[in-house]
């Protein structure tokens, strides 16, 4: 479900710079509609993965380090559109324009999908303490 909703959710963020002002708003309701459901459900369960197999005694530990990675994750995604900006207008020697933002966008995007991608790596039963998918009668470990 992360590498779905991460790349589905990268996808559509790359497809919303790409929609033309001519364009009904319909689509770009329906983009903005299912790319936040998709993110919603990727960052709750990367918010839940920080806590699965971390015991009780260590929760608070887990609750500090998830919230500085998710704020880190945010600052990076700003500075790399930022950074993507300010290297656009270099390359044309202009001011922004709507075709820069149409860049920024679409290498935000690949590369939250490519970011999704990255829970295939994730071993079977990661998170299944907190899943509640664990196999009734199981001892934890």
């Amino acid at each position: 479900m992360l590498t779905l909703c991460g790349v589905v959710g990268g996808a559509l963020i790359a497809l919303q710079g790409q929609i033309d002002i001519s364009a009904s708003p319909v689509p770009l309701m329906a983009i903005l509609l299912i790319g936040g459901i998709c993110r919603s459900f990727f960052f709750t369960g990367c918010n839940v993965l920080g806590y699965a197999d971390v015991d009780n005694e260590e929760a608070s530990q887990a609750t500090a380090i998830t919230a500085v990675c998710q704020q880190l994750s945010i600052a990076s995604g700003v500075a790399v559109a930022g950074g993507i900006l300010e290297i656009s207008t270099h390359l044309h020697g202009g001011p922004l324009s709507l075709f820069d933002f149409k860049i920024a966008f679409l290498a935000v995007g690949l590369l939250s999908a490519a970011g999704g991608l990255l829970y295939l790596r994730l071993p079977k039963g990661s998170g299944d303490d907190v899943s509640g998918f664990q196999k009734a009668g199981a001892q934890k470990t």
